[in-house]
């Protein structure tokens, strides 16, 4: 195997690994954020959360400091990755925003 071949293969190694030590923290890819939302409330269309997900987290984080973005909020690779909290946010951003209870 090429040098190249292994070093991919490491840093996919390690991604998984990153990826799923936050998965068993509870934190979701801002990709599966609508659907675990849409599982809790069903009122809305998981669809048209996952269209407008990334306005909410803008809405939600523009509210907060830098230190809350930094603490609950990271990428890995391509990947962006939410707290539970800052999913909680998301879902009441939702809520509010598709005037839910």
């Amino acid at each position: 195997m090429s040098e190249r071949t292994e070093k991919m293969f490491a840093e996919r190694t390690e991604r998984r690994r990153m990826e799923s030590g936050l998965l068993e923290k509870g934190w979701r890819s801002t990709g599966d954020v609508p659907y675990s939302i849409q599982r809790r409330l069903q009122k809305v269309n998981s669809a048209t959360i996952a269209t407008n997900v990334n306005e909410f987290l803008k809405q939600v984080l523009t509210g907060e400091s830098a230190e809350f973005a930094k603490a609950n909020l990271t990428k890995v690779g391509n990947k962006t990755f939410v707290s539970p909290e800052l999913e909680a946010k998301i879902e009441e951003q939702v809520k509010k925003f598709y005037n839910l209870k």
